[in-house]
């Protein structure tokens, strides 16, 4: 066989085993339902179909599913297209005739490919050597000589332009979210701003509502200032007006005492001086009684046949009986039957020794000219007098005064007595020679023997602690149908208990008090008979609270900080409040001196207390007076 016959019978074995070219035919219908319906696919369904047999091969399909015509069963496209791919990437010529499954797309690839990338060469590119791909309008034209390569290269454009794609959605989500970022920035800064004008605004106003505050608070401290000067004006004012009533009274009494003296030492001596002319002795006595009772009938004056002896002392006017009373009995400052030791007294001076030196200024012996003259002077020895039970234990010596006098207790206008000393605490011994306990107590016995009593702190005597004491005076006090002035004494060293004011209450309340009409008396010249005309409304109630003498400590000696001229801490400020509650008053004093004669003086002085006088008529001898009761003077005659 000849070589060329060779060549033309290898040439006629190759173009027979030489596939046939196969023209891709792509089911674009599919494809454009698939896509309109919003489907991402991750592979592109072709189908190519073999000249000669007919035979349909779809891309992306295994063997098993592939129908023998693509017109049999065009619902298997959809099916195909769903099924996962199994080939390993892009498929060649040479796979394709094979039958082999494969796809347009790699496995994580997310769009679809071009599908004139996986068909075979066609005629005219044979022709040409070279593969032509179209990739949206361009054409692009490839050597076939590294054709793999190109198609990887290719491969690697479209994931590059698919990342390019989504590299550009990002950058259009991120500028989207740096917009809304921008928007919500600019709200942030408008809220921001508002928030600033409103705090800003709000701290205007409570700028100018603390102004406003510490305007008011200045107002109210002015208001307060102004509050506090006119009280003080107020009290002061009622301190000038009681000196001057207390001046008033004072001086009217010594006036009148001066004029009766004066008067009756004049009507005494004439009376006392034998004389037979009745002339001067009738126009003397005419001259009282026009004085005392207006004009009197002669026939009731028969002193032309007097004789010459001393006028009877009985015949004179009650009203000069009470003057020569007054002036004997009445003594000019308070009696203090347990006073306290002045700040400047001697030494070895007790109070036994002040209490006989007030006494002997009162001339008991008139109470013991008659029964008569007893009956009428002992209302005036109680009466007109002002007893004082100043210091501590004072309650103890009260009782057995009180006891002692007995029914004459009634006669009594105004009584003085201590703060209990249940009620407080005394921080501080006055430096005034204050006697010490033994001492005390032994003045104590001496006076209460004088009363009547054996003993102190005995079955038969008297106690000496305020508390079982302090009941039975209450009770006498209270039942007092003349007092008109009941005051209680509140030393500078005690500190007051607030829970002792509940046991005052009875005694210091007006509520508590009778009231009695000395206006009346029997016909037959009995006792006064009483009448119950309400509560203890005209009763003066007074705290009398003594400031700390100079000369006296001013701090606790066991608590340096308590100051007792502080009437807060002392308890003073919230008694006195109660008084005023109670309708009590409040008054200070300071401690008396020798000089004085008292323990203590009352600022603005004191008013003194009179009582009224009903003797019997002079001309009835056999009428007794309205104070017809026993002598009990023993007290003081025995002093």
């Amino acid at each position: 066989m000849t070589l060329t016959k060779k060549r033309e019978r290898k040439g006629r074995r190759s173009r027979t085993q030489r596939p046939l070219p196969m023209e891709p035919a792509i089911d674009t219908a599919t494809n454009t339902s698939l896509q309109s319906s919003g489907l991402e696919t991750d592979r592109v369904l072709s189908t190519m179909v073999h000249p000669n047999k007919e035979t349909v091969f779809q891309f992306g399909m295994p063997n098993s599913m592939q129908p023998k015509s693509v017109w049999d069963n065009p619902e298997t496209t959809l099916a195909a297209f769903q099924q996962p791919v199994s080939g390993p990437g892009f498929a060649s010529y040479d796979e394709l005739s094979n039958g082999f499954p494969t796809s347009f797309l790699k496995r994580d690839q997310t769009n679809e490919r071009q599908p004139s990338f996986g068909r075979p060469r066609s005629p005219s590119e044979n022709e040409q050597n070279i593969v032509q791909a179209k990739d949206g309008s361009e054409l692009h034209q490839t050597p076939d000589n590294d054709w793999h390569l190109k198609w990887q290269l290719q491969v690697r454009d479209d994931r590059i332009k698919f990342k390019d794609q989504q590299i550009a959605q990002l950058k259009a989500e991120a500028e989207k979210e740096s917009q809304d970022h921008k928007l919500q920035m600019e709200e942030l800064n408008e809220a921001n701003i508002r928030l600033e004008v409103r705090i800003k605004s709000e701290e205007y106003v409570r700028d100018s509502l603390r102004g406003h505050i510490k305007k008011l608070e200045q107002q109210l401290k002015d208001a307060v200032n102004v509050k506090d000067q006119k009280e003080d004006m107020l009290r002061q004012l009622d301190l000038d007006l009681r000196i001057l009533h207390n001046n008033y009274v004072n001086l009217r009494m010594e006036n009148r005492a001066l004029m009766d003296r004066t008067f009756a030492d004049y009507l005494l001596a004439k009376l006392r001086t034998p004389t037979a002319d009745g002339q001067v002795l009738t126009r003397l006595l005419n001259l009282i009684y026009q004085a005392v009772a207006g004009p009197v009938p002669h026939q009731l004056i028969q002193l032309r046949n007097i004789e010459s002896s001393p006028f009877p002392f009985m015949r004179l006017p009650g009203e000069l009986r009470n003057m020569i009373y007054r002036q004997c009995l009445v003594l000019g400052r308070p009696i203090d039957l347990w006073p306290l030791l002045p700040y400047n007294a001697p030494a070895g001076t007790t109070k036994l020794s002040l209490i006989e030196r007030d006494l002997k200024h009162i001339n008991v012996s008139l109470l013991r000219v008659s029964r008569r003259v007893n009956q009428e002077a002992t209302p005036v020895l109680y009466g007109c007098n002002r007893f004082r039970f100043s210091d501590s234990k004072g309650w103890t010596i009260a009782l057995g005064f009180l006891r002692s006098i007995h029914r004459n207790f009634q006669y009594l206008t105004n009584i003085s007595v201590p703060y209990p000393d249940e009620g407080g605490i005394f921080l501080v011994n006055r430096e005034s020679g204050a006697a010490p306990g033994k001492q005390m107590k032994e003045e104590m016995r001496v006076l209460l023997r004088r009363f009547g009593y054996i003993g102190l702190d005995t079955a038969n005597g008297l106690s000496s602690r305020d508390i079982l004491v302090h009941e039975e005076v209450q009770k006498i006090l209270v039942d007092l149908p003349a007092i008109k002035s009941l005051s209680m004494i509140v030393p500078h060293n005690l500190r007051l208990h607030r829970e002792a004011f509940s046991f005052l209450l009875p005694l210091m309340n007006g509520d508590h008090w009778i009231s009695y009409d000395w206006s009346s008396s029997n016909e037959d010249g009995g006792p006064v008979r009483w009448e119950d005309i309400g509560r203890g409304e005209n009763r003066e109630r007074s705290f009398i609270f003594i400031r700390r003498n100079p000369d006296y400590q001013a701090r606790n000696p066991l608590n340096r900080n308590r100051d007792l001229d502080d009437d807060v801490r002392m308890g003073r400020a919230l008694l006195g409040k109660v008084a005023v509650a109670w309708g009590a008053n409040i008054k200070y004093a300071e401690y008396g001196s020798m000089e004085d004669g008292m323990s203590y003086v009352v600022e603005g002085g004191e008013d003194r207390t009179d009582i009224d006088l009903h003797p019997g008529d002079p001309e009835d001898p056999g009428r007794r007076p309205m104070f017809s009761l026993p002598d009990f003077t023993s007290i003081f005659r025995r002093m």
